[in-house]
């Protein structure tokens, strides 16, 4: 889900094959993504830098403008699944992908060139395994920071917008953790990203890394749960807010005690303060989109809108 040009959240829905659309009062517009004999089944939305919405898809990628006219065009040949897309600092688009120990980073260009950049091994990847780019964020230094969905390799990556990478190792505490997503902090110009070791019973974890690859885990093993799907943003708190299964945490900074917020009657996905403040969120396994009020005192309350 991500807040448009229009005031309005877009939002993915995976299994219809759809692009929703939701006003701050929660009026519903729903467009079909056409099938175009590919592997369609909408990820990731983000705003481009045309002021269109693009979004991921099994195989290709696509665009909507805020008026609702839909397009797609092919993705990089060798992606046999696309995650993340964010809009970097240069006026492309970048998004991830690939086979399993394949990952790779694809440069967009808005008007329709794209380049292919391969994600190298991490030091000391087993057998020289290539990271499964996942989560993407634009850091405060310009650079497209990603995550890794592949187990055990220990490492935070950065790509500069001319191709060119770097690895960072994340703290011991982590090292055998697959990672998840991924935001930058504009508070203290960091990046915070979920780690989870699948492995070891509730063995999820907040990290946050400065530019420079300097990280600190925010939260230990026994708090919020994270999975794949789980989401971060910066809440109005200032925390960096977490979906997990069924609920949404505030996490301070600081590595105080996470706060929850509210729990859902299913999985709660992708959140993202919207034009109106408030904190909307997606229960995909409810046909839900869902919204935390957010009043000028402290205590929080939970609101739904209807079936998309």
């Amino acid at each position: 889900m991500t807040l448009g040009p229009d005031g309005n959240l877009w939002f993915t829905e995976n299994s219809a094959k759809k692009i929703g659309k939701i006003t701050p009062t929660g009026t519903i517009t729903e467009y079909t993504i056409p099938p175009n004999g590919g592997n369609i089944f909408p990820e990731s939305i983000t705003v481009g830098p045309d002021g269109a919405l693009w979004f991921t898809t099994g195989s290709e990628l696509g665009r909507i403008t805020t008026s609702g006219s839909l397009t797609t065009l092919p993705a990089e040949a060798s992606l046999l699944g696309m995650y993340a897309i964010v809009t970097g600092s240069d006026g492309n688009l970048y998004y991830s992908g690939g086979p399993n120990g394949t990952g790779y980073i694809v440069q967009q260009n808005p008007s329709g060139p794209y380049t292919r950049f391969s994600a190298p091994a991490f030091p000391g990847s087993p057998g020289g395994t290539l990271p499964d780019t996942y989560g993407l964020a634009v850091g405060a230094d310009h650079g497209i920071w990603f995550t890794n969905i592949g187990f055990g390799t220990g490492y935070l990556g950065r790509m500069s917008t001319s191709g060119a990478f770097a690895s960072y190792a994340m703290p011991s505490t982590v090292t055998n953790s697959v990672t998840y997503d991924i935001i930058s902090n504009p508070a203290d110009g960091a990046l915070y990203f979920l780690a989870s070791n699948p492995n070891t019973t509730n063995a999820t974890y907040l990290v946050r890394s400065t530019t420079a690859g300097v990280m600190n885990v925010v939260t230990g093993a026994g708090g919020p749960y994270f999975d794949f799907e789980s989401n971060l943003i910066v809440g109005p708190d200032g925390n960096v807010w977490s979906s997990t299964p069924y609920a949404v945490y505030s996490q301070p900074t600081n590595g105080g005690t996470a706060c929850l917020i509210g729990q859902g009657s299913g999985p709660i996905r992708a959140l993202t303060t919207g034009s109106d403040g408030n904190v909307w969120f997606l229960e995909p396994s409810n046909n839900l989109v869902g919204r935390f009020n957010i009043p000028p005192a402290p205590l929080l309350r939970r609101t739904r809108h209807g079936s998309t």
